[in-house]
C-alpha cells in the first residue's frame, strides 16, 4: 500500500501543499467560486481559477471562500475545495493509496474549530492527520532552533490574521492571534495611494506592489 506523506496549510487566502520529496506542489487562494444558492453541485471552479473570475462573473455568482479568519466557515465547500487541491497533486491517485498529512492551524483554534480542520482533511480523502500549530512550522521551515532554551520570538503574518509567539523547548510559551493581516495591507496601501497621490488602484494591484516590493 502507497502512502504519500504532506504538509498542508488551509489559510484564508492560500492554501499550500508540500509534498515529502517533491517540495512545494500546491499554491493557490482559497477560493470557490458558485452561484449564490452555495450549492455544491453548481460550483464553477477552485483556486486560481477561482481568482481568474473576480469582476468577470454575473451577479449571481460568487467568489469566496470557505475559511474565514483562520476558522472553516463552510465545511462543505472547504471539504469540495481541498479534495480539488488532492486531485490535482495526486492525479492518478489508486485505491489504497494513503495520504498522511501535517496540518498547520493558527493559535488560539477553540477544540471545536480544531475538530473541523480534521474533518474537512479525513472527508477530503486524508488518512491520518497531524495538527501542528504554524508559528512552528514556520520556525522550523526559517531555520529557527526551537529546540534551544533561549526564547526565539516568532511573527507570521497570513492573509486574514497574523500570529506572533515566544518558543524555547520544544514548545510555545505565549502566542496570541490577531484579526489583522496581508488582506487589510493591502487595502491599507490602496488606500494611502488613493489619499495621497489620488490615484485608484484596486486591493489586487496594491497586493502585487507590496510581495514585489517585498
Amino acid at each position: 500500500m502507497a502512502t504519500s506523506y504532506i504538509g498542508l496549510e488551509l489559510g484564508s487566502t492560500t492554501t499550500c501543499i508540500y509534498k515529502a520529496g517533491n517540495g512545494i506542489v500546491l499554491k493557490e487562494p482559497s477560493l470557490i467560486a458558485m452561484p449564490t444558492n452555495l450549492k455544491i453541485k453548481d460550483v464553477k471552479a477552485i483556486g486560481s481559477d477561482a481568482k481568474r473570475l473576480i469582476g468577470r462573473v454575473s451577479d449571481n455568482i460568487s467568489v469566496l471562500s470557505p475559511i474565514s479568519n483562520d476558522v472553516i466557515q463552510y465545511e462543505d465547500l472547504a471539504i469540495y475545495m481541498l479534495k480539488g487541491f488532492l486531485k490535482k497533486v495526486f492525479p492518478n491517485r489508486q485505491i489504497g493509496h494513503n495520504i498522511k498529512a501535517v496540518v498547520c492551524t493558527p493559535l488560539g483554534l477553540s477544540p471545536t474549530e480544531k475538530k473541523q480542520f480534521e474533518i474537512v482533511c479525513y472527508k477530503s480523502g486524508i488518512a491520518d492527520v497531524y495538527l501542528v500549530p504554524d508559528v512552528i512550522s514556520f520556525a522550523l521551515g526559517n531555520g529557527i532552533d526551537i529546540k534551544s532554551d533561549t526564547s526565539q520570538m516568532v511573527v507570521n503574518i497570513g492573509g486574514d490574521t497574523t500570529n506572533i509567539a515566544t518558543m524555547a523547548n520544544y514548545s510555545i510559551i505565549s502566542g496570541y492571534n490577531f484579526s489583522i493581516g496581508g488582506s487589510i495591507i493591502s487595502i491599507a496601501i490602496a488606500k494611502y495611494i488613493d489619499e495621497t497621490y489620488n490615484i485608484h488602484i484596486s486591493v489586487e494591484q496594491a497586493e502585487r506592489l507590496k510581495v514585489e516590493i517585498c
